[in-house]
């Protein structure tokens, strides 16, 4: 750890939360791809990503869809990955909306077909 800052209490019946910044991006990947296996350890801990206004926005959008099982961010890039109902993992492509994401999800598929203009094409967005 590079350093720690403790915060003020949030309530006065908890004990307030510390903020951990790491050493080197390395370490920081390695702490937030096993964060899962923290679940149900009865320790509250809580890591997340720095993320952007717009990359939060768009993750909170994903977890709110019905058809989102899990949604998250991967490696520090603003990648966000949602697990469906159907056990397929997709990859949000910024350039596609909440919308069409959702469409997606609802069809366990990885392949998007647009409407409109370019009504042919077919497009990936799961790598």
């Amino acid at each position: 750890m590079e350093a720690t800052n403790r915060l003020a209490r949030f309530r006065k019946d908890s004990d307030p939360s510390i903020i951990v910044r790491f050493t080197s991006k390395k370490v920081t990947h390695r702490i937030l791809s096993s964060r899962r296996s923290l679940k149900g350890t009865g320790t509250c801990i809580v890591c997340s990503e720095d993320l952007t206004k717009v990359n939060l926005d768009r993750l909170r959008n994903i977890k709110d869809l019905e058809e989102t099982e899990r949604a998250w961010t991967k490696r520090g890039t603003g990648t966000i990955y949602a697990l469906n109902s159907g056990g397929k993992i997709l990859k949000f492509d910024p350039n596609h909306s909440i919308d069409e994401f959702s469409a997606m999800l609802k069809t366990k598929t990885n392949r998007l077909h647009i409407q409109g203009p370019f009504s042919a094409q077919t497009t990936s967005s799961a790598q």
